[in-house]
């Protein structure tokens, strides 16, 4: 690439023609016609308008001077940074001798001046940007109805061969237009082609929406006013028949017939179809119109006539194979095909736009939901998921090296056949596609697609595209050459609490903790930046590279600990993918993902279930045990019962029985009232056992009740006082029957022992609770005794007895003549 002519100017022949013939043209062109120009300035990311000096960087960056920063651009976004290369200010600019800029005032001296690599002179000056070429003037000012600045500061060219104006106000773009728009030039401004066809590159038939017919060269299209068509009329289909008469279908006027030079003809005088959709005569004379309302032939007599096999829908496409077979394509009812005996058959029900036969003889359809490809031997579908930029095809075109041309609403693609025919062999996922829309040259990116608005190929190879904003010619032999792959630039990675500076084969080491990450890249790429796409992989996270999309940036969330590499990669205009950038990162494990740590704490969880399986294995046999004590208590309780029920009661009522048989006879003493003595004492004992094993009286409250009822009954009757001392705080325990049955037990008998050997005329019974010990202290003014019991008083010894059952303990102290004391001790349940 060559730099500024002020320090290697290469003028070669063109400079020798200038110095020689000094030849200026008088008229002076537009530098529009060739280029189409884009604008950055301080809304689109540069630090300041005014952009003084320009370099295009080793690396492929373009960096930009103004006059407090230094600004990387990659195409999409500027970053102020330190330049990897000097950038220095344009030198004063100065014109071969011999050349002369068309005007002569002090705005247009020359402040820039660049010869680039095809050897064409470009000036920049305070009024604007001038190229010689050719002999001619070419200029791009602020009269070119363009948003233009008009002091240039400096001139670059890029590895693209786009050339780049440092200005005072921002940084512009001009770009070789792959593609030329060609307008109609009408009065009323209305852009949308709605017919178009070509009898050879200079003469050219085509129609606007609501502006009749224009005819003549693509570039002097003029508007045809044949006698008889309706003037602003929508045309919305045109046919060259082999007789030399154009057909001429309207949107409202239904059809008509016109030859040069004569009055336009109505074919359809009834007016049976108002909408003409399109038109096709076969090989055998015969002709097809599709309209709004379905397929129609058009009869010798001049008639139109509906075919009624098929649907009442708008037809889109008409064509004739190499076969003779006639395919008809719906806007909503799908595809049909006639066969041999003249009937249609439906060979596809999708909603079909666009319809063309290859020079192979392969069908290539456009519908709604992408490209169809049927073949001798394959059918395949072909989305945006395989690189198409829409899945609606509107225009279908085959240049002379096998591409196909795809005229869709968001632009016109460019794919080489074979690419299709790898994807359907799945030799890979994505097709390589070139894609032009604005930045191309094309004024409206969107292609017409209804009606007779075709896409058409001229003899000289040109292709031809009808769209919303004049008609674009594509020349495929004159095509801008293959740009070399990008190259793939890593920026930063953002940490959820820090940014890091990426570059390539770098190799960092996360900060613990840091599991989200967000890689940030670019590749500087300069005419379509924005169609750039870019693939990624996080090799250890993902198994393959991903999906490609214009983000510059990818997230990762919940990163395990490990080793990854980061890979990125840049596809160009031409669908090639360049040599991927990566990076290596280590993501660093908390201490508890660490194996030894791991290995540490599995031991102790092992031992904590080991400790815990025993736990749970000793309590387990405890509530066992327990549950066999219950078991084993409510048996001895059930014993006990019965021991009672059979000793107490049953003796009795043999005893009242015996004595029953003695008052019969009327031997003895006075038996009834022994029996009586005898019923009560039954009655009482059978009264004790009810309220032992009565659940309700399993309390601690109901305990200390009962002892004092009975202390009190039992010693009123034996004529002794009672003194009761009970505690006030009762506390809310659950008794078992078997323990209320002993003390129960104990305390008749210390008392029973009383009232029998003492002979006091007083009893005190005192009841503490201590914590959880139960204390029952029974102390009489009897008699009393020195040293061990008197012989015969077997019930100290049951009382004893009792109380060893409930893990209890019995005290006596005794002083003759003064009383005895019994002190009754037992733990309670915990409650």
């Amino acid at each position: 690439m060559k730099t500024h002519c002020c320090q290697r100017l290469v003028f070669g022949g063109l400079l020798w023609t200038l110095l020689t013939g000094g030849f200026v043209s008088a008229t002076e062109s537009r530098l529009t016609a060739d280029f189409t120009v884009r604008r950055w300035a301080i809304e689109d990311g540069l630090p300041e308008t005014t952009v003084t000096a320009l370099k295009l960087g080793s690396d492929g960056f373009l960096w930009c001077v103004t006059p407090k920063h230094v600004v990387r651009f990659d195409g999409v976004r500027s970053v102020e940074a330190t330049p990897t290369t000097a950038v220095q200010a344009s030198p004063v600019a100065t014109l071969p001798a011999g050349v002369t800029l068309p005007e002569t005032t002090a705005a247009d001296k020359p402040t820039a001046v660049l010869v680039d690599d095809s050897g064409v002179l470009w000036v920049g000056t305070a009024r604007g940007l001038y190229r010689y070429c050719n002999r001619q003037w070419q200029s791009l000012t602020a009269r070119d109805g363009v948003i233009f600045p008009v002091d240039v500061r400096c001139l670059t060219l890029d590895q693209e061969h786009n050339l780049w104006v440092g200005t005072s106000s921002g940084l512009v773009r001009l770009r070789r237009a792959p593609l030329r728009v060609f307008r109609t030039g009408l009065p009323w401004g209305g852009e949308a082609i709605t017919a178009l066809t070509a009898e050879s590159p200079t003469n050219f038939w085509t129609a606007v929406a609501g502006g009749g017919l224009v005819t003549g060269t693509p570039e002097e299209l003029r508007l045809l006013r044949p006698e008889g068509l309706p003037e602003q009329t929508t045309i919305s289909a045109l046919l060259r028949c082999r007789d030399g008469t154009l057909l001429v279908g309207t949107q409202g006027e239904s059809l008509w017939r016109y030859r040069n030079g004569q009055p336009a003809v109505p074919v359809d005088t009834g007016k049976t179809a108002r909408g003409i959709s399109a038109l096709l005569e076969d090989r055998r004379n015969q002709f097809w119109v599709g309209t709004w309302n379905g397929l129609m032939t058009l009869t010798a007599a001049g008639t139109l006539q509906v075919v009624g096999t098929l649907p009442d829908d708008l037809v889109q496409i008409l064509h004739e194979d190499r076969d003779g077979h006639l395919w008809v394509g719906y806007h909503n009812s799908g595809l049909y095909r006639s066969e041999s005996d003249g009937q249609f058959r439906q060979v596809m029900t999708e909603a079909i736009r666009s319809f063309y036969e290859d020079a192979t003889g392969d069908l290539w359809i456009g519908t709604l939901h992408g490209l169809r490809w049927w073949s001798s031997t394959k059918r395949h579908r072909f989305t945006v998921a395989n690189g198409l930029i829409d899945n609606v095809i509107l225009q279908i075109l085959e240049d002379n090296d096998a591409h196909l041309w795809l005229g869709t609403a968001h632009g016109i693609m460019r794919v080489k056949k074979t690419e299709f025919g790898q994807v359907a062999d799945r030799q890979k996922s994505v097709v390589a596609a070139r894609l032009f829309g604005v930045e191309a040259g094309m004024a409206n990116e969107q292609c017409t697609g209804r009606f007779g608005a075709r896409a058409t190929k001229t003899a000289d190879g040109r292709l031809w595209f009808p769209t919303m904003e004049g008609i674009v010619m594509a020349d495929p032999t004159k095509l801008p050459p293959p740009l070399l792959s990008p190259q793939t630039y890593l920026e930063e990675l953002h940490l959820p609490n820090s940014t890091l500076p990426l570059s390539n084969n770098a190799t960092l080491r996360l900060p613990t903790g840091a599991r989200n990450v967000r890689f940030q890249f670019t590749a500087p790429v300069f005419t379509t930046p924005t169609r750039l796409r870019f693939r990624y992989w996080l090799v250890g996270h993902e198994s393959d590279w991903s999906w490609s999309t214009t983000e510059r940036q990818v997230q990762y969330q919940s990163l395990l600990p490990g080793q990854y590499e980061f890979r990125v990669s840049a596809s160009d205009r031409d669908g090639v993918w360049g040599q991927p950038a990566s990076v290596k990162i280590f993501v660093p494990a908390f201490f508890w993902e660490i194996l030894g740590f791991q290995l540490g704490f599995l031991g102790v969880v092992i031992s904590v279930a080991i400790i815990g399986g025993r736990v749970y294995a000793k309590r387990r046999s405890d509530r066992q045990r327990q549950e066999q004590e219950r078991r084993h208590n409510i048996d001895r309780e059930r014993a006990r019962i019965a021991r009672d029920i059979h000793d107490e009661i049953g003796a009795g009522l043999t005893e009242m029985a015996l004595l029953s048989d003695l008052a019969k006879t009327g031997t003895g003493g006075n038996h009834l009232d022994r029996i009586f003595q005898r019923s009560r004492e039954l009655a009482q004992s059978l009264d004790e056992i009810v309220w032992a094993i009565n659940p309700r009286n399993d309390t601690l409250e109901g305990l200390l009740s009962y002892l004092a009822e009975f202390a009190q009954r039992f010693l009123a009757a034996a004529g002794i006082a009672c003194r009761l001392d009970l505690p006030r705080d009762q506390r809310a325990l659950t008794l078992s029957p078997n323990f209320r049955h002993h003390i129960c037990l104990a305390v008749k008998e210390a008392l029973h022992n009383a009232v029998q050997h003492a002979g006091a005329t007083e009893i005190k019974m005192q009841i503490e609770l201590l914590r959880q010990e139960l204390t029952i202290t029974i102390t009489d003014n009897g008699i009393g005794f020195t040293g061990e019991a008197p012989a015969g008083h077997d019930g100290l010894a049951n009382l004893k007895t009792r109380m060893r059952e409930i893990a209890g303990s019995m005290q006596l102290t005794s002083t003759a003549n003064t009383g005895t004391r019994i002190v009754l001790t037992v733990q309670l349940p915990a409650g």
